[in-house]
């Protein structure tokens, strides 16, 4: 009796619930329209996500050519006679 006693406790004090039904658990198949939707939502996070990294990508591709530029001169090749 006390090894149930220990296993309610156990069972309440983290919350799982040992009494649910089947229905609360079960989800309906998602219809064709629905996973085009997701499919076409998922395209466009990841084509926003590609754009913000390219976008990065030559943010930083810029400073790093202003970084060089600024280390390094162009040096005055006229000749003076």
């Amino acid at each position: 009796m006390r090894a149930k006693q220990d296993q309610h406790f156990s069972l309440v004090l983290f919350g799982i619930n040992t009494h649910m039904q089947i229905h609360e658990v079960v989800t309906k198949p998602k219809t064709p329209e629905q996973l085009r939707l997701d499919s076409l939502q998922a395209n466009k996070d990841r084509a926003a996500d590609a754009l913000t990294a390219e976008r990065q990508r030559q943010k930083l591709s810029k400073a790093q050519k202003a970084v060089t530029a600024a280390r390094h001169p162009p040096r005055d090749t006229t000749i003076v006679p």
